[in-house]
């Protein structure tokens, strides 16, 4: 009898560990993890209108992405849900964003688990960004972990770094955070990148470089934790230039991330970018598209890729009830900044626009002058007019960067909401949503720089494309760089084309954000592009509250506004202001000289031309004196040598 106990017991033991090693051979050999992931959200809580070949179609939506998410996490309950920085910034749920941090509470309620800080994060400046984390913090609803991983503390001197510090600790921001997925657990830290960090002007903050920033974190992720997946949320970006690609440079140089999602750049794409064991990815821009990455372990402990979907969120989508409801409570409170302007609600119309403009990615890649630049050039011009009245002084130029466009403009009707989404952008020294209009002055001399930078830069700095009223600019792409402006010409009201004076002040208007970006053309190029906003009276400016814009009753006039109002200013049909045939098309305020003849290659030289061609001439001239002194030096030598061997 205890034989037979024996033998059955042992039977069992044998049946217990032969099922364990087999779970845990599954276990090894089928571990799977889902990554659902946005980036580049831009405060597109509500769901908007995109024109798809001609036709409109409604995308996005938080509620429908809380959805998505919890339809995935179904699946497989290995499934973390990330977000890749620019979270706010882009629609009306930005005016307060200091007061009540919607997107961040929002993205909790959705279940996101983590995300990092991008540049337009600071859109409000440092202290904007730490009220908003302090709203975020009080108001006890669920939040996502935030991680930010190369922030040189020592090193940033801003004005409001220490309080910017100080609410990071009281919201728990962290280095890297360790998040759990099911069985799973992952390590995520997170990163701004060179460029990202230049489109930050007012942050106050150094950041490391990104590569050297995430070996050590790696490293110490490796020494101390013990996770199945590195992931970094990277506000960096992607190129088609392989050496302004920034994330796929680091997943060269830190090949032990697993996966690198990629914000900051906006990129689409159909398939991920895999460097070695490292996978990059992004999904768009606004919420349009949430990205499903599926991934499973390799016996190398590494992960595969084994499918990658940018599921399209879109009318097909039932937005989550709850959330929905959420959202819905907290649209109301955008009345009330709109009502600052004089507008009845956000959803207010306020045109009609006949005609179909360019998609914002065409406004980057538009050599000439375009429609919707032109404008919004001119909305500044006429609403200068306005506020001045009889005191107006003439405007020569406007100048509007084309990384200031963050939507366009669809046919029909026009609302209120609308135009603040195409200048939505930053926050004025008031202390309310929307960057102003200032007014400097610049010398004749500068605005040839400013054309050349829009013809040189633009392949090289997106950014730094520009659109303007009031100047006309030939240039010739065949040219060299900084030499590829031929022709820059004043347009006079009546449209007639004016010669420069390179030596006069003229009026330029353009928004706060482009002012500061101006300022700092020269410590970007390192002193061979020089320009100093003046004064009216020619006196380089330190900051620019002195030349902010204000109306009649003191209040800064905002950039969306001017737009808004001008929209609002046109011939109505049936009651409402239609966009002029005027904006149908372009209207050569910048033109393509094609010729590769010598005497147009070589007509009219910039000064930045000039300035480097005789920097290499004194180079090549210095060298030959050095040659030649050598080679003396060398006939005296052997003169001296042969000498001694004649006289032995």
């Amino acid at each position: 009898m205890k034989q037979k106990i024996r033998a059955i017991s042992l039977f069992i033991i044998f049946i217990l560990f032969f099922s364990s090693l087999t779970a845990f051979a599954q276990d090894t050999e089928s571990a799977t993890a889902d990554i659902v992931f946005t980036h580049d959200l831009h405060s597109y809580i509500d769901p908007v209108q995109v024109n798809e070949n001609g036709v409109l179609v409604e995308k996005g939506g938080f509620a429908r992405i809380k959805t998505i998410i919890d339809s995935v996490k179904k699946q497989n309950e290995n499934t973390f849900v990330l977000d890749g920085g620019d979270f706010s910034m882009g629609t009306l749920y930005q005016s307060v964003f200091s007061e009540k941090a919607l997107e961040l509470r929002l993205l909790g309620l959705m279940g996101y688990q983590a995300t990092t800080i991008g540049n337009h994060e600071f859109d409000y400046r440092s202290d904007g960004l730490a009220k908003m984390l302090d709203a975020a913090k009080a108001s006890n609803d669920p939040l996502p972990i935030i991680v930010q991983s190369n922030i040189n503390w020592e090193a940033s001197q801003g004005e409001y770094t220490e309080m910017l510090h100080k609410s990071m600790e009281n919201y728990g921001v962290k280095k890297y955070a360790i998040i759990q997925a099911g069985d799973l657990k992952a390590a995520v830290f997170g990163l701004m990148g060179k460029e990202a960090a230049s489109y930050a002007p007012t942050s106050g903050l150094i950041f490391d470089d990104i590569v050297e920033s995430s070996k050590e974190i790696v490293n110490e992720i490796k020494k101390n934790e013990n996770v199945d997946l590195i992931i970094a949320l990277s506000h960096s970006g992607t190129n088609s230039d392989p050496k302004s690609s920034e994330d796929e440079i680091l997943a060269k140089e830190v090949p032990e991330i697993d996966v690198i999602i990629s914000g900051h750049s906006h990129t689409y794409m159909d398939n991920p970018i895999l460097i070695g064991d490292t996978a990059v990815v992004s999904a768009g821009e606004y919420g349009r598209f949430v990205g499903n990455l599926k991934l499973s372990k390799k016996e190398n402990n590494r992960w595969k890729v084994d499918q990658f979907t940018p599921i399209p969120v879109d009318e097909s989508i039932e937005p989550d009830p709850d959330l929905q409801k959420t959202i819905d409570h907290y649209r109301e409170s955008l009345n009330s900044y709109i009502q600052l302007f004089g507008f009845d609600s956000y959803d207010q119309i306020i045109a009609r626009n006949p005609y179909p403009f360019d998609s914002v990615q065409a406004l980057y890649k538009d050599p000439v002058d375009n429609p919707l630049g032109n404008l919004i050039s001119d909305s500044y011009v006429y609403e200068i007019k306005k506020v001045e009245g009889e005191n107006y002084i003439p405007v020569d130029v406007a100048i509007v960067p084309v990384g200031i466009i963050r939507s366009t403009l669809n046919q029909g009707d026009i609302h209120v909401r609308d135009a603040y989404e195409i200048l939505s952008l930053g926050i004025g020294e008031d202390g309310i949503s929307g960057y102003p209009l200032i007014s400097v002055y610049l010398t004749g001399a500068e605005l040839r720089m400013v054309a050349e930078i829009d013809a040189s830069l633009s392949d090289l700095m997106s950014g730094t494309k520009l659109y303007w009223s009031g100047l006309y600019s030939e240039f010739n792409p065949h040219r060299m760089i900084l030499n590829r402006v031929v022709d820059v010409k004043l347009i006079g009201e009546d449209g007639s084309l004016k010669d420069l004076d390179d030596k006069k002040l003229y009026r330029v208007v353009a928004g706060l954000y482009s002012g500061q970006m101006l300022g700092a053309v020269e410590s970007m190029s390192k002193g061979l592009l020089q320009l100093k906003p003046k004064d009216k009276d020619g006196n380089p400016l330190e900051g620019f509250s002195s030349v902010i814009i204000k109306n009649q009753s003191g209040m800064e006039v905002k950039e969306w506004y001017a737009f808004a109002d001008y929209l609002s200013s046109f011939e109505k049909t049936d009651g409402i202001s239609t966009i002029t045939a005027k904006y149908a098309k372009s209207e050569g305020r910048k033109v393509i000289n094609d010729s590769t003849e010598i005497k147009d290659i070589l007509r009219n030289p910039s000064a930045p031309f000039l300035k480097v061609a005789g920097i290499l001439l004194l180079a090549i001239l210095i060298i030959v004196l050095i040659i030649i002194l050598l080679v003396k030096l060398i006939r005296r030598i052997t003169r001296k040598q042969s000498n001694k061997i004649a006289e032995k």
